[in-house]
C-alpha cells in the first residue's frame, strides 16, 4: 500500500472544494493570520519560468491495498502523461521576480512546474485570481494584500518588511470566524463550513470542517502509538485496530497556547522532507522549508482515519 499525504492542519484544502471555498471567502474578507512568518529575500525569476496555471494534484493520505507496503511522500506533478498537468501561461519576468508571493511560491512549486521534480504542489500551480487588499487592523491603511492559492493563501501585512504569512483556511472553516486584526475576529455569515474535509463532494461523505471542530480539544495520543482512531461524518471518534497495518504512528507533540496534539508520522516526515527547491538563483537540494510548520501550520486535531468516497471509490484517508 502506498500512502500519499493530504495535510489537514491549519491551511490545507481538498481540491474538490476550491470553487465553493472561493465563494465562501468572497463574502467574508480576510482569514486568520498565521503566526508562522518567514522573511523572503529577492529571488531572480527561475530559468524558463512562464507562470503556472492548471489543476493541482490532490494531497490525500490514501492507502492503496493493491501495491507493496511503503510510504510515498510525493504526488504527481506536471508530466506529459498526467492529464491534469498544468498549462503554462506567459508572465513578464520583471513582475514575478519582485513579488514576495511569487518568491514564496517558487521555492517549492517552481521545480514542480518546471518538471525538475515529481511531488505534490505545496500551494498549487497557479494563484486563484489576482492578489487583493482585505481589511486588517494592523496593516498600513487598514488593509493588507492577500493572494489565494488552491491549497493556501498568502498574506502581506507589512509591505516594507516583505514578510509573507500563511492564512489559516482550515481553522477558519472549522470555527466559522474571520480574523480582521491581530486580536479582532468576526463571525462568518454562514458559520462553520459544511464542506467535506476530504474526498468527493456530497452529503455524508466523511467528516466536514464543522464536524471536525468538535475534535479540537481531544487529548493527544501517546508518543509512538499506532494511529488507529477513526472519525465519521458526524465527527464521532471510533477505533479500528486493523488500521495499525498502515504503520502510521503518533509522532511530534505540539503544545502552543491552546494546542495540544501530536502529528502523524507520515505528516511529520512530509513536513521535514528535503528535495529540489529554487533558491539562490538556481535549483538545489535542501529542506523544503527551514521552519517545518511554515506552509502546513500547526495541528488543530489529532490524526484520524476516515472512509470516504474518492473519485467514486471508498477509501481510507488520514486527516
Amino acid at each position: 500500500m502506498v500512502i500519499t499525504l493530504r495535510l489537514l492542519f491549519r491551511i490545507a484544502l481538498p481540491v474538490a472544494i476550491v470553487a465553493t471555498l472561493a465563494l465562501w471567502l468572497a463574502s467574508s474578507g480576510p482569514l486568520v493570520r498565521s503566526s508562522n512568518e518567514a522573511m523572503v529575500e529577492p529571488t531572480p525569476t527561475p530559468p524558463g519560468y512562464q507562470g503556472p496555471a492548471g489543476v493541482p494534484g490532490a494531497l490525500v493520505a490514501i492507502p492503496s491495498s493493491n501495491e507493496a507496503l511503503g510510504i510515498d511522500l510525493s504526488a504527481p506533478g506536471a508530466t506529459d502523461e498526467n492529464p491534469l498537468a498544468p498549462q503554462l501561461l506567459s508572465v513578464p519576468p520583471e513582475s514575478v521576480a519582485t513579488d514576495p508571493f511569487f518568491r514564496t511560491w517558487a521555492r517549492t512549486d517552481d521545480p514542480v512546474a518546471a518538471n525538475e521534480v515529481t511531488r505534490t504542489w505545496m500551494w498549487g500551480p497557479t494563484p486563484v485570481g489576482d492578489s487583493v487588499p482585505e481589511p486588517y487592523a494592523e496593516a498600513p491603511g487598514g488593509k493588507r494584500l492577500v493572494q489565494y492559492y488552491d491549497k493556501s493563501r498568502m498574506e502581506l501585512t507589512d509591505p516594507e518588511s516583505g514578510v509573507v504569512t500563511q492564512g489559516l483556511l482550515a481553522l477558519d472553516m472549522m470555527l466559522g470566524r474571520i480574523q480582521v486584526g491581530d486580536a479582532e475576529f468576526v463571525d462568518h455569515p454562514t458559520g462553520a463550513s459544511t464542506e467535506n474535509v476530504a474526498g468527493d463532494r456530497g452529503g455524508n461523505n466523511g467528516p466536514t470542517y464543522a464536524s471536525m471542530s468538535g475534535l479540537i480539544e481531544a487529548a493527544p495520543l501517546a508518543a509512538g502509538a499506532a494511529v488507529t482512531q477513526t472519525v465519521d461524518a458526524n465527527g464521532q471518534i471510533g477505533e479500528d485496530s486493523d488500521l495499525a497495518a498502515f504503520g502510521v504512528m503518533a509522532d511530534e507533540l505540539v503544545q502552543r497556547d491552546w494546542l495540544n496534539h501530536r502529528i502523524a508520522s507520515v505528516f511529520w516526515a512530509f513536513m521535514n522532507q528535503e528535495g529540489v527547491v529554487w533558491a539562490d538563483a538556481g535549483y538545489q537540494n535542501d529542506r523544503l522549508f527551514t521552519d517545518s510548520f511554515y506552509a502546513v501550520g500547526l495541528p488543530v486535531t489529532e490524526a484520524y482515519w476516515s472512509k470516504v468516497q474518492v473519485n467514486g471509490s471508498s477509501k481510507w484517508v488520514l486527516v
